[in-house]
């Protein structure tokens, strides 16, 4: 199973090497991840080309300015993997991910994960998007609706 990480980047200087860097830790050797330079106007574009130059897992993609919906099409285009998964430039992945990944078996077509909201250091775990396994496209919209009150 050999996943695709997509990463739009955007004005991103600042925050990309710690994304790309969790992206990496532990992860597979076949892991791909792909920086989509979405016409940044600061460092990001190169900083995307010192990473790809940096571990030969990341590719650089550079786009004009089009929006991350755009930038994640152009990673979708020039992905190889199996697996997508979306990372933004601002977020992080959280350690254990590609351990709990390799000891999965399942013929969903979509897993969802828990996310974490880290905020001025306080981490709280967030409940608008459950963990679990989403079989077709009715079940990731049960999924992601809200509750009846």
């Amino acid at each position: 199973m050999s996943i695709s990480v997509i990463i739009p980047c955007y004005r991103a200087a600042a925050t990309l090497r710690r994304a790309v860097d969790s992206a990496l830790t532990g992860a597979p050797a076949d892991l791909e991840v792909l920086l989509v330079d979405d016409g940044s106007p600061d460092d990001t574009g190169a900083l995307c080309d010192e990473l790809a130059a940096a571990d030969p897992r990341v590719r650089a993609l550079h786009r004009a300015n089009g929006g991350a919906g755009a930038a994640r099409n152009t990673g979708l285009d020039a992905a190889h993997g199996d697996w997508v998964l979306f990372l933004d430039a601002d977020d992080a992945l959280l350690p254990g991910l590609w351990a709990a990944l390799d000891a999965l078996t399942t013929d969903a077509d979509m897993i969802l994960f828990g996310l974490t909201r880290e905020s001025s250091g306080a981490v709280k775990p967030t409940d608008y998007l459950p963990a679990g396994f989403c079989p077709d496209l009715q079940a990731l919209g049960s999924a992601l609706s809200p509750p009846a009150v």
